[in-house]
């Protein structure tokens, strides 16, 4: 009798097993089902707007959604194209009195002034909560959508940042938040001089604004134009001694130049500034970790754990920097920690595979890109490094068969062709295979 509950018992429990299994599966199917349907909307009013513009080319509704159907669907690049040519065809809706910061209430007018200080510190949260407070007690004051949009462009809730720069738009468009939206958008489109431009008119309205002279300066800084860099964003410092932002960009010049003991300066300044905010602490790791201070470098990329819990980066940078000091282990360590926030990125096992074959332990490495191969089997640098390992475990046939695989994926891949040649002179003795990879690697690097 027992016997027979035991078994009716496990029977149920089977049941319940099968169940749950099957109320999952339907579940995910659900979900799939539901997400499709959503695309599939999305692309159907994609397409409806797209036909209606079509004989109204010029219509700033119209191509407002179609910049937020963009930005549903994920293609920002389009949606951020789409934006432009609404703000060109918009126009500031008449009878309505706008409002500004300067005819706010004195307790509103220092709120708008908290949330633009936030905003300069990177405390985003702290300064969306208040702009929104003021949006809803001031639904026509420009300055508040476009700052807001400013923040959500930051939170890359880009649904929300059109809405605010349309709204910033549909009220007035000639004030400094303005040019300076639309000048970053154009950065963002790789349309630099065209962005330079926005950024003048930003200093025509007020030749104080610091925003505009950093991003200035960041496009002197993509132009290797480190020495102008460094005297427009001396500017923003003096017209806004607070901006942390622009000290940090300001650093990074001087590290660009190598000039470490006035970006050390300048980056803690920054530092003092904010004290809350990653990234200074980032920059300096990277600082230190130029000048050879592998300790202060550690120290800083710690602080970034403590202040970014949640992403892999300065688990990536703690990582580079141990392993530079010789600390494999703890590498290795750091590298585990970002694949368990992030098991399925391959480049990560590339990471901890390199690692291991940098310690010498050529299995654990093999296992690594393994697990990388299982992840993404088309991807060059997998093939071309394991067959790195195979080399260095003398199995030079596997070593062969990995690096041409590497370059039937990836018909150039150079260092692949040069690992070929050394394997086929030195290993394998093989002079007819030897001379077609040092023909092909003259074709390719063109020294025929």
């Amino acid at each position: 009798m027992r016997n027979c509950l035991i078994a009716v018992s496990l029977l149920v429990c089977c049941m319940s097993v099968q169940v749950l299994f099957a109320q999952e599966k339907d579940n995910t199917t659900a979900q799939l089902t539901t997400q499709e349907n959503a695309q599939k909307a999305l692309l159907e009013r994609l397409n409806g707007i797209q036909e209606q513009l079509k004989s109204n080319p010029s219509s700033p509704d119209l191509l407002y959604e179609l910049t937020l159907s963009y930005a549903e669907l994920g293609e920002i690049e389009r949606a951020l194209e789409s934006m432009l040519l609404t703000l060109k065809n918009v126009s500031s809706s008449e009878g309505i009195s706008v409002q500004h910061p300067i005819d706010f209430q004195q307790q509103d007018r220092e709120r708008y002034a908290a949330a633009i200080k936030q905003m300069k510190l990177q405390n985003n949260e702290e300064s969306i909560q208040l702009l929104e407070s003021l949006k809803d007690k001031y639904p026509f004051s420009p300055e508040v959508y476009y700052n807001l949009a400013i923040m959500y462009g930051n939170e890359a809730e880009y649904v929300k940042f059109f809405e605010n720069i349309y709204g910033g738009a549909a009220l007035d468009r000639k004030v400094v938040e303005y040019y300076r939206i639309t000048g970053g958008i154009n950065v963002l489109l790789g349309n630099l001089k065209k962005a330079e431009s926005m950024f003048g008119k930003c200093i025509e309205i007020d030749e104080n604004y610091a925003p505009a002279y950093e991003w200035l300066g960041k496009l002197r800084l993509l132009e290797h134009k480190y020495e102008e860099g460094i005297y427009i964003l001396k500017k923003a410092v003096t017209a806004d001694p607070q901006d942390y932002s622009a000290r940090l960009t300001l650093g990074r010049m001087y590290m660009e130049l190598k000039q470490f003991d006035e970006a050390k300066k300048t980056l803690e300044e920054a530092l003092e500034i904010n004290k809350n905010h990653w990234e200074a602490y980032r920059t300096l790791g990277y600082l230190y970790y130029y000048m050879d201070d592998v300790d202060n470098s550690i120290k800083m990329f710690k602080e970034v754990i403590v202040l970014q819990p949640s992403t892999i980066d300065p688990l990536l940078d703690l990582a580079r920097v141990y392993q530079k000091k010789g600390f494999n282990a703890e590498a290795i360590a750091h590298i585990k920690s970002a694949i368990k926030m992030m098991p399925n990125e391959p480049m990560l096992y590339i990471e901890l595979a390199d690692l291991y074959a940098a310690n010498e332990d050529y299995p654990m490495a093999m296992e690594s890109f393994q697990q990388a191969l299982a992840i993404d089997d088309d991807m060059p640098v997998i093939h071309y490094r394991l067959g790195l390992v195979h080399y260095k475990m003398q199995d030079f046939t596997e070593a062969a068969r990995e690096l041409k695989k590497a370059i039937r994926l990836e018909s150039e891949y150079i260092d692949a062709y040069k690992a070929l040649y050394y394997l086929y002179r030195d290993e394998l003795k093989d002079d007819k295979e030897a001379a077609y990879y040092a023909q092909m690697l003259q074709i390719l690097t063109g020294n025929e």
